[in-house]
């Protein structure tokens, strides 16, 4: 297939399409359920309500790709490239993020519950009003990032990179931040309740308006 096709609506679901180029490409509403897509190249692709469900993308370059909206629901992104991209509204739920780079994705409303992001680099990203209950995020450097009204519930993010970030009213209830950096973050109204807290710093952290 050729970069730059209209494929709008098009159902390639159940399909064999390792390596494909569809860069370019408006694949919007497109089906790609239980899709082998492993190593395609969608750059700047148009992907606005698509369905990828349990799609295999692993090593996929979604580099500035528009997924707005789209279901990527047990999806697999091991390895992919997703640096610019816009998953605003889309359900990641369960998705396997393991070695994705994820630099400055624009990730406000989406759902996470569940998926694996363990030791991921955020820098530059928004996940503002991201749902990201059950979450492993241990490691991950979320650093300086917009995570106002996310809820992180029963999430684990052991060690995680916090330092700077705005957590207005972000929902920590029961999550795991055993050892996480908070160091400078804004922690207003945010619910903290239940937290396993050890080791945590919270240097230049005022904690007044925190639940806990």
């Amino acid at each position: 297939m050729n970069s730059k096709t209209c494929l709008a609506n098009i159902d390639l679901s159940n399909l064999k399409m390792e390596g494909v180029n569809l860069s370019d490409s408006d694949l919007s509403y497109a089906k790609f359920v239980q899709t082998k897509l492993c190593g395609a190249n969608l750059r700047n692709a148009k992907l606005i309500g698509a369905d990828l469900s349990f799609a295999n993308l692993a090593g996929v370059n979604l580099k500035g790709a528009n997924l707005r909206g789209a279901n990527l629901s047990g999806a697999s992104l091991k390895g992919a490239d997703l640096k610019g991209a816009n998953l605003a509204g889309a359900n990641l739920e369960g998705v396997n993020f393991e070695g994705a780079i994820v630099l400055s994705v624009h990730l406000k409303g989406v759902k996470l519950a569940g998926s694996k992001m363990e030791g991921l680099d955020f820098t530059g990203s928004n996940l503002q009003g991201a749902v990201l209950a059950g979450a492993r995020l241990s490691h991950a450097n979320l650093s300086r990032v917009d995570l106002s009204n996310a809820s992180f519930y029963l999430s684990e993010l052991c060690f995680a990179n916090l330092e700077g970030a705005n957590l207005f009213s972000a929902n920590f209830q029961g999550a795991n931040l055993q050892g996480a950096r908070l160091a400078g973050a804004n922690t207003t109204c945010s619910n903290l309740r239940g937290a396993n807290l050890a080791g945590v710093d919270f240097s230049c952290v005022n904690l007044e308006c925190a639940k806990r």
